[in-house]
């Protein structure tokens, strides 16, 4: 198995991703109060890599945000997604804020067809890092550090597949290393 085989598209299951769903009229305000990262970096067309400290600033967090559907989605890995959030709802106070873990497919594309598919599902992404692109059923996104790879939140069901390899996320966590994305 090459993973760094760029020619062809592949798919892989990301499922040791969780996914973190912060909704209400006070979401963004109250994630700018608790994220490293200016949240008027992030919309529809702009994913954003953010951190969650502690107060007195150890990481705890990394995630990626997408602007999706009236909400904000944090993408991180699973096993801290309960923690994070029971943690973040103690700062919600009178916030019109709702944390919601979501049981949502979570799938990494990566190949030079892998941009072309996804015009297949009406989405057009723009040539650079962390654009996003959303449809009613599914949210992509671009890796930043490899413009070939995708993150895809939501059914993949209207997604071209032929001639897709499968890859485990072993061949993605490497692929993750290899850009120089952060991990905790």
């Amino acid at each position: 198995m090459n993973v760094l085989e760029n020619d062809s598209l592949w798919l892989a299951n990301l499922s040791y991703l969780g996914v973190l769903r912060v909704s209400g009229q006070d979401r963004r305000d109250f994630l700018q109060g608790q994220l490293t990262q200016n949240l008027d970096h992030l919309s529809p067309e702009q994913s954003i890599l953010s951190g969650w400290t502690s107060p007195k600033g150890r990481l705890l967090a990394i995630s990626q945000l997408f602007d999706w559907q009236d909400s904000i989605w944090l993408l991180m890995p699973a096993d801290l997604i309960d923690g994070v959030a029971k943690r973040l709802t103690m700062y919600v106070l009178r916030s019109d804020v709702r944390l919601e873990t979501c049981q949502i497919s979570v799938t990494g594309l990566r190949g030079t067809k892998a941009i072309a598919a996804t015009e297949a599902l009406g989405m057009t992404l723009i040539n650079e890092p962390n654009a996003s692109a959303s449809t009613e059923n599914v949210c992509i996104g671009r890796v930043a550090g490899d413009p070939s790879r995708l993150v895809a939140l939501g059914d993949l069901s209207g997604f071209p597949t032929p001639a897709v390899k499968k890859r485990d996320s072993v061949a993605w966590r490497l692929l993750n290393i290899r850009s120089g994305i952060p991990t905790i």
